[in-house]
């Protein structure tokens, strides 16, 4: 890495796609850095943390219930042993003060600066710590304010001192203070230094990890890259196929498995060391909108999937736009936009104002307005009752004109506020974003000219400013080409960094070589359109023929857009023609105790690769509590229900790895307590659904017509003759043909047989021979 070079950049997205490939686990440490932010506004004391909320900050001890979800290594202050250790384990509870006085916003003086140092450094001697931990001075700081400071950790910071050629900082924090001023003042930090939103600065830690480590004579690693050089390979690799259900009955892990499907569909190279990994990797995924989850139940509709009709209101008047659902947004999400007409020069939006504006609406009356505005480089604002504002100079000008003009009105109305902004407020050089309804948009213009009252086109769009227009499209865009959330229903407003996305905008604004450049850097790495994944939970649980009408046909490998056979069809609301692409998967899961495969739809069985999942009683191997074993309970019961009822009923692992994950904590009594808690809540209501509440079959699947009373679960009481006089009379005839009557209790979840280990072991072992081993 040759740092002097990344420091001379410039553009902001080039910087982070370095970071991105450069620095080890770039995302966890960005989630990382947005769990701190979120906790740090919050302005919780440290002592008044969690231990898993303090770790953030405070790195983590070498105790396993210590352990954060984060590798909180990543910034330093491993807390492996000596003062660090011992600060992170104690001397919290004497840093408040110094935590709290840490600034949640603005700029940090060197005065401030140096006064944190002391009360860290009087934290830390009220502890008793014989000396002080620099880096783990400045990890704090890092991590509570990412977009101001960068954590000094060990001898990481040498390779960056030299290419900026100023003195190493070692543990000194006046050296360290020269550095942030360093730094500060390049570039590409230089406009986000003191924005709260900013975690670039922060985010450098991963290139001097990496210059670190690569650098280093004697082959050492940093507790960090040595924790993600140990991964392994995936044990089997999920299947390819563009279209698969996962299905199997409850408790088999199919909703949890769709995490590594998803994943290896996306990065098949991809390989993790834990859960925990891999779960980054796929929120990763999803940040990036490459991965996405729905789930199907019975009211899910063609319009929420596909696309639909969405009612606004805006002043009182109703509108209608087309939304477009999960699946159409996925399919479009990758399209190259099509312009229709377009000017050859890139266009900086550096310092530039950024509007907002409706020119007409697409399903409405005055749907040409957009159209004539294109024609004759023009922006025109429907407010104003066809007046002429020309002499008006300011909003108190505005309304006397609605006055004199007999409309009543008030400063604070809507069309006096508008006019005023379309007249007063825009000027030349200010850009136009103008919308499709909330969610596209479907061109960009600059303001070229001042105010004009015109009545030529429309009467009441008198109101009217040239442009140029930069780019028009063809088809309307999602709001996520440029936006960081959707567009307001106002039909005029300005549009601040916080929603709009300004790299976006600039790369939309490139002209068609500057373009081309950065689409085939991005292509070099990516030969065809990255894969993305749209996980259907519970698809079963959908009517799929309402969902997904004739799309249902486009899904087939061989129909899919780029095929030999490929389809396209009209789409009713909006008219676009419409084609799947060959880069999106879907992945589905059904639970087979709702709905049986044979009563599944059809034509959605003939397009998708079905995957069992049953239960693996094995993944409980040697898993005992209280001397059950759970790998022998659950095979009983198993073994039970499939002759009693079919094997798509039984019960799923899932529902014990809970008491698994206990018993690897070491925490056998809270095991024991969960295991009830799952046969009270779980087990027991599962088997009545499942029969009926037919208590006999229960029973027998709990084996208690085998276990003594006092360890049955569901008890079985005949009543006799006297007692059914006692309660209905005589003359009841409920034993008229010789029959009995049985009256079945389940045991309050208060009783003692809940807590007796010996009724669970009595469900696969016959209580005689329980008896003889405890004898």
């Amino acid at each position: 890495m040759d740092l002097q070079r990344l420091f001379a950049l410039k553009d902001q997205e080039t910087f982070q796609e370095v970071l991105r490939q450069e620095g080890r686990d770039y995302y966890e440490r960005r989630q990382m850095l947005e769990a701190a932010n979120t906790l740090f506004r919050s302005e919780k004391r440290l002592s008044k943390m969690t231990q898993a909320e303090r770790s953030i900050f405070l790195g983590r001890t070498t105790k396993k219930e210590d352990f954060h979800a984060f590798d909180t290594n990543f910034f330093g202050a491993p807390g492996g042993n000596g003062e660090v250790k011992k600060i992170i384990a104690t001397q919290y509870l004497h840093l408040d003060a110094f935590f709290a006085a840490i600034p949640r916003h603005g700029d940090i003086t060197e005065t401030k600066f140096k006064k944190l140092v002391k009360q860290f450094n009087q934290g830390c001697k009220a502890g008793g710590s014989k000396k002080i931990a620099f880096v783990f001075l400045t990890r704090i700081l890092t991590v509570s304010r990412p977009d101001f400071f960068v954590s000094a950790a060990d001898k990481a910071l040498e390779p960056i001192c030299k290419a900026l050629q100023i003195n190493a900082v070692g543990v000194d924090p006046d050296k360290y203070w020269s550095l942030l001023k360093a730094l500060h003042q390049l570039p590409i930090f230089k406009h986000s230094v003191n924005d709260v939103s900013s975690l670039d600065l922060a985010l450098l830690d991963n290139v001097i990890w990496t210059v670190s480590v690569s650098s280093s004579t004697d082959g050492a690693q940093s507790p960090s890259a040595d924790h993600h050089i140990k991964r392994k390979n995936m044990e089997t690799s999920p299947s390819q196929a563009l279209n698969q259900i996962l299905y199997g009955p409850p408790g088999t892990g199919k909703t949890y498995h769709t995490i590594e499907a998803a994943v290896m569909v996306c990065e098949p190279s991809f390989t993790w060391g834990d859960r925990v990994e891999l779960k980054v990797k796929h929120d990763e995924l999803v940040a990036n909108k490459r991965i996405h989850f729905v789930t199907f139940h019975q009211s899910f509709s063609y319009e929420e999937f596909v696309e639909g009709l969405k009612a606004n209101s805006e002043n009182g008047q109703i509108n209608y736009q087309v939304e477009d659902g999960i699946f159409k947004q996925l399919c479009h999400y990758d399209e190259v936009p099509v312009i229709e007409s377009s000017t050859d020069e890139s266009i900086s939006i550096k310092e530039r104002k950024v509007w907002k504006m409706s020119l007409g609406n697409t399903l409405h009356d005055d749907v040409n307005i957009f159209e004539n505005c294109i024609s004759n480089n023009q922006i025109r604002l429907g407010y104003g009752d066809s007046l002429d504002f020309s002499e008006c100079n300011s909003r108190q000008a505005v309304l006397a004109q609605f006055d004199a003009n007999g409309v009543p009105s008030k400063l604070a109305d809507i069309h006096v506020a508008l006019v005023n902004i379309f007249k007063n407020v825009m000027t030349k050089g200010d850009l136009v974003i103008v919308t499709d309804g909330n969610l596209k948009f479907r061109a960009i213009a600059e303001i070229t000219g001042d105010y004009i009252y015109d009545t030529d086109v429309d009467s009441h769009y008198a109101q009217t400013r040239a442009v140029i227009w930069h780019r028009v499209y063809e088809k309307s865009l999602p709001y996520e080409k440029v936006m960081k959330k959707q567009f307001t229903q106002r039909t005029l407003y300005p549009l601040s960094s916080f929603v709009l996305d300004m790299e976006k905008l600039q790369f939309l604004l490139l002209n068609e070589k500057e373009s081309f450049q950065k689409l085939q850097t991005k292509m070099e790495k990516c030969v065809t359109s990255p894969a993305r994944v749209l996980i259907i939970d519970e698809i079963n649980r959908g009517n799929i023929s309402k969902i997904f009408g004739d799309l249902i046909t486009l899904i087939e490998p061989s129909k899919r857009a780029g095929a030999a056979e490929a389809l396209s069809v009209q789409l009713p609301y909006s008219k676009e023609s419409f084609s799947v692409p060959n880069n999106l998967h879907i992945i589905g899961t059904m639970n087979t105790a709702d709905r049986s495969l044979a009563m599944m739809d059809t034509a959605l069985r003939r397009r998708f690769d079905f995957i069992e999942m049953m239960p693996k009683p094995e993944l409980l191997k040697d898993v005992s509590v209280k001397g059950i074993d759970l790998e022998k309970l659950l095979e009983k019961i198993n073994q039970r229900i499939e002759i009693l009822y079919d094997r798509e009923h039984t019960l799923g692992h899932a529902f014990f790895m809970p008491v698994k994950a206990l018993l690897d904590e070491k925490k056998e009594d809270l095991a024991f307590t969960q295991l009830r808690s799952i046969f009270q809540n779980k087990v027991i209501p599962l088997l009545e659904e499942y029969f009926f509440e037919d208590w006999d079959k229960i029973r027998l699947v709990l084996a208690d017509n085998q276990k003594p009373e006092n360890l049955q679960f569901v008890l079985k009481k005949v009543q006799k003759n006297t007692a059914l006089n006692e309660l209905f009379g005589k003359g009841h005839q409920l034993d008229k043909y010789g029959q009995t009557v049985v009256q079945y209790s389940l045991v309050d979840s208060s009783l003692g047989v809940w807590s007796e280990p010996n009724a669970y072991i009595g469900i696969y072992q016959v209580m005689s021979d329980v008896t003889a081993e405890e004898g």
